[in-house]
């Protein structure tokens, strides 16, 4: 694993046919197939895709599965190193792309179901040399693509088993890292309903093992006909026996279940609107704003700065 992303950038930006397509692949976790035979063990004779490829399984930036003929990036670590090389190379929609999934991920945890769908419409539509849908499989590599930050705070599992069918992707919280876990369930021309009411019928996060908290369900559907991407998300909570509950649902009264979800929001995105915070607890504006004077009069938050270019700090 020596050498550095000028290294990778050398090679990808090689103009053979489909390398830029297996490249976008392997950013999004998707293996490869190469044939490694022809390669004549010389890194200035490269004639093809498969050389390219080969010559990055023998730096160590690509591992190498015998069985199947199939090469894939080992780790967090080499998968920076193509995203480097990739924004070395100009390729300025991947770039984006992968610079977009930060917000991505941003917007799934604010409960952002629009702006999620329309994040997912543009890296589709500005990838569409490979991710081309025929089915609910090819929308997976798309999906996979769009969430690659979360790759920093998560471990993504692709088809993870469970006791009652496969979650498409899952993303399980690395340790140290106090964000929900989130399960992915991806249809191709069905409905957000159907994906979202699979997740639950199948007990997808049963797939989570140990994991205890907040989940995030995702429920994502290209359609056909408008070539667009609808999205639903809903949150539930995991206990230690494995037992599935709506998020936020208990015997507390409804004001200290809207204080703490303000609470908990404004943990994870400090910059959060009154109107983003309507829109993901589902009360009025009066009725946010009214949550918020409460808890600024016992000390649990504070406003720092304006309106407009401020924030929010959150006591104990």
């Amino acid at each position: 694993n020596t050498g550095t992303y000028e290294t990778v950038a050398h090679y990808i930006k090689m103009n053979y046919e489909g390398l830029k397509d297996d490249v976008i692949k392997l950013l999004a976790g998707e293996r490869c197939a190469v044939n490694t035979k022809n390669f004549q063990n010389d890194v200035n004779v490269i004639n093809s895709k498969n050389d390219v490829l080969t010559v990055l399984i023998h730096l160590g930036y690509l591992s190498y599965n015998r069985d199947t003929n199939e090469c894939y990036i080992p780790n967090k670590e080499i998968g920076l190193e193509f995203e480097n090389a990739v924004e070395d190379t100009g390729w300025q929609v991947v770039s984006d792309a992968l610079k977009r999934s930060e917000q991505l991920l941003q917007w799934t945890l604010n409960g952002e179901a629009e702006r999620v769908a329309e994040a997912i419409d543009r890296i589709h539509s500005d990838n569409t040399s490979i991710l081309q849908y025929n089915d609910e499989n090819s929308l997976d590599c798309v999906l996979a693509l769009a969430f690659y930050a979360a790759r920093n705070q998560y471990v993504m599992v692709r088809e993870l088993p469970t006791g009652k069918g496969f979650a498409d992707i899952v993303l399980v919280p690395r340790r140290e890292v106090n964000l929900p876990a989130l399960v992915l369930e991806l249809k191709y021309n069905t409905t957000v309903e159907t994906a979202i009411n699979q997740i639950k019928a199948k007990r997808y996060t049963d797939s989570l093992l140990d994991y205890v908290g907040e989940v995030i369900l995702v429920g994502v559907n290209y359609d056909k006909r408008t070539k667009k991407h609808q999205c639903e998300i809903e949150r539930v909570t995991k206990d230690s026996q494995g037992a599935v509950k709506k998020f936020g649902e208990s015997t507390e009264k409804s004001t200290e279940k809207s204080t703490e979800k303000i609470l908990y929001y404004m943990k994870q995105n400090p910059s959060i609107t009154i109107a983003e915070l309507c829109k993901v607890i589902g009360l009025s504006d009066k009725g946010v704003r009214k949550n918020i004077n409460k808890l600024k009069e016992c000390g649990r938050l504070t406003r720092v700065g304006p309106d407009k270019g401020g924030w929010w700090e959150v006591g104990e």
